[in-house]
């Protein structure tokens, strides 16, 4: 519920809303992913931060997309859009005509995604625009394609939506997401558990609504184009610490993991909602302690996926080594037992040899077999004299004999 109304919330504010951490100014676009089994209550928690955190007046009727699915790369851009008229002039007749155009109508939309495994399948595809769309979609870019025709372009500049996204993963539809950290997928996204072992045992009682203050006094006219800049200003303590963690990264002295590099962002992002929830347009020390909070709950289901990802992977891997062994094995005793086989056959030919013939030297024996009986002549003979159906007829073992019956 918490990682819902955070990104239901980026979803709502005004898309003029940014924040100035002293390094850079960056847009407050919160994705979470969610973490649980079918029935552990990823869709509840929408449902519950739906009725805590109601959309604020300015975003009234069609001006706010609120629990979208996701599709395409395009899709995304596309729910920003929508059909309006215009006035123009026919270029033939020069007389006015009205025509439907596509634009940006809207600034504000929160998508849902109950089972994310749409959303990885489809980054795995390749030419896949979605990875690209949320990676540029999290920092507030550009996003969108441009098409021959004007009609099929669908172009959102920089800063002028709010986006919230939340996935519903389970352990294992999560890992092809975690698998893209090479471009940043999985960096972009709060990871969040939908399992908490610290629920009470008593029923709690609904608390109310959340009361936010996004319908400040220069908002109420309703018109979203008309609102104004908002920055978010950050405490100088946490400016120095981020100036002096940024410059460490300049120049090299540090170097974060790769799942790590983008902890300030999402910190500030946190911090800066965590504040805007409280009214304020102003992030404190205290707003940012939560943020580390909330960061390290995050690391820790991610990384935890992670582990249970890889061990996942080796179990694969030893069923694997273990199914090669098994068919190894099975090998190994047909080949055993057809060799046997024909140690026996050969064995009953000597034997019928010497039954005809009386004697007959070891060599002679061998030159009566086919080629490919004359490798395991050795074997055959030994095999014969070892059951008691030939012997040796001298010390010298130069002639053999049949044994009678």
């Amino acid at each position: 519920m918490f990682g819902v109304t955070l990104a239901r919330l980026s979803a709502m504010i005004p898309h003029t809303m940014r924040f100035d951490s002293g390094i850079s100014k960056g847009s407050l676009n919160m994705f979470v992913a969610l973490i649980g089994a079918s029935a552990a209550g990823k869709s509840t928690g929408k449902s519950v931060s739906m009725d805590l955190l109601r959309r604020p007046r300015y975003l009234d009727g069609d001006l706010f997309r609120d629990g979208l699915p996701l599709g395409s790369g395009e899709g995304l851009a596309e729910a920003f859009y929508g059909t309006v008229t215009e006035n123009q002039i026919n270029e033939i007749t020069g007389k006015p005509k009205v025509v439907r155009v596509r634009q940006q109508v809207r600034h504000n939309v929160f998508v849902y995604v109950d089972e994310g495994e749409t959303l990885t399948k489809t980054i795995e595809r390749a030419g896949a625009t979605i990875g690209p769309a949320i990676r540029s979609a999290w920092n507030g870019e550009l996003i969108g394609q441009s098409n021959a025709r004007e009609e099929t372009t669908r172009i959102l500049p920089q800063g002028s939506y709010s986006l919230g996204m939340v996935m519903g993963f389970q352990r294992s539809t999560a890992q092809p997401l975690l698998a893209d950290a090479g471009p940043g997928t999985p960096q972009r996204f709060l990871w969040l558990s939908a399992t908490d072992p610290s629920i009470p045992d008593t029923r709690m009682n609904w608390p109310g609504e959340l009361t936010v203050n996004l319908d400040g006094r220069e908002w109420l006219s309703g018109d979203v184009d008309a609102i104004p800049n908002v920055v978010i200003d950050f405490a100088d303590p946490i400016k120095d610490e981020l100036w002096h963690r940024n410059r460490a990264y300049a120049r090299g002295d540090v170097e974060p993991p790769e799942l790590d590099a983008h902890e300030p962002l999402m910190r500030c992002k946190v911090a800066s909602l965590l504040a805007v929830l409280d009214g304020r347009f102003y992030v404190t020390e205290e707003d940012w302690d939560l943020s580390l909070m909330v960061w390290d709950t995050s690391r820790a289901v991610r990384d935890d996926l992670i582990r249970w990802g890889q061990d996942q992977q080796r179990q694969r891997e030893e069923a694997r080594n273990l199914a090669a062994a098994v068919r190894e094995a099975a090998i190994r005793d047909h080949v055993r037992d057809s060799h046997a086989a024909n140690v026996e056959r050969v064995a009953a030919l000597l034997t019928s040899y010497l039954k005809r013939e009386d004697m007959q030297t070891p060599g002679n024996l061998r030159r009566r077999l086919s080629g490919r009986d004359r490798d395991i002549f050795p074997e055959a003979l030994e095999y014969a004299i070892s059951m008691d159906a030939i012997k040796y007829a001298n010390p010298s073992k130069s002639k053999c004999r049949y044994v009678s019956d």
